[in-house]
């Protein structure tokens, strides 16, 4: 039998939970543990119709927990997208309501904001940079890519732009999908 002891220990005055089944140690990483936990969030923006050479704009404010951030960006054919730090806005644009993945009752609501198409003038600090190519002969293929293999962790109280500009020749659909939680830094 195992030592009950083994079931939780103190550490920094958090708790550090060892789930023991069967006697054997039952493992998940750190992101599916912030699912339990009712932290992590899903942020949705679809635009069916982007203009040749236009953008599709999500702006991230971060409150003043960082946030962990991963996404994916779809788009209909050839498409630029970047990632940018600190950029000047005179709107904020919509705001996207974030999707709980825990859906129980224990689920805690976000404290940044995630909201697309904000007046930006000045983009900011250039984080990443590149290009989704289109699939096949047809230009207008549809193609996806993540921002980055990994995960970001954002600075707390600040903003943050990612910009993706159809360059597909003609109007094109863009869907953007984020995945991100907050995490107070120690």
């Amino acid at each position: 039998m195992p030592n009950p002891d083994a079931y939780a220990r103190a550490y920094s005055g958090k708790t550090a939970q060892v789930v023991i089944d069967d006697e054997a140690l039952v493992v998940i990483d750190y992101e599916h543990f912030r699912v339990h936990e009712g932290h992590r969030i899903i942020y949705h923006f679809l635009n069916l119709a982007v203009s040749d050479d236009a953008y599709a704009d999500i702006l991230i404010e971060v409150a003043a927990d960082i946030a962990h951030f991963s996404g994916e960006v779809t788009a209909e054919g050839l498409a630029y997208v970047s990632f940018y730090e600190g950029p000047t806005f005179s709107a904020a644009g919509t705001e996207i309501t974030g999707v709980n993945r825990a859906r129980a009752s224990y689920a805690r609501a976000p404290l940044m904001t995630v909201s697309h198409t904000p007046t930006v003038s000045v983009v900011g600090t250039t984080l990443v940079a590149g290009r989704i190519l289109p699939g096949g002969t047809n230009p207008a293929q549809a193609v996806g890519g993540r921002i980055g293999s990994e995960e970001w962790v954002l600075n707390a109280n600040t903003d943050y732009l990612l910009r993706v500009q159809n360059k597909s020749g003609s109007a094109a659909y863009i869907e953007i999908l984020l995945d991100m939680y907050e995490d107070k830094h120690d």
